[in-house]
């Protein structure tokens, strides 16, 4: 439910992505989605940035956004975990 809840406001704060899980669970799911997002996997490789700025990028848009500070913290913790998994 916990993991559900993240990942709800993980998909809320990007537009046009879904959770298509498949058979990941929502924590898999969470964490999967990060790591593509600090390795920049979106993006064309000329254009991509590096994970460090990507974890600016994306610890600014969840700090801007409307989701509550307790949320915000708890998304904010869980890409740093992520992030230091990267290095």
């Amino acid at each position: 439910m916990e993991d559900r809840y993240l990942l709800d406001m993980f998909l809320s704060l990007w537009n046009k992505r879904e959770a298509n899980e498949g058979s990941n669970s929502p924590s898999t799911s969470i964490k999967e989605r990060m790591k593509s997002e600090l390795l920049d996997e979106f993006s064309h490789p000329r254009v991509r940035k590096t994970k460090e700025e990507k974890y600016y990028l994306a610890v600014k848009r969840v700090v801007d956004s409307d989701l509550k500070e307790e949320d915000q913290l708890r998304l904010i913790r869980l890409y740093t975990d992520v992030m230091e998994s990267l290095r």
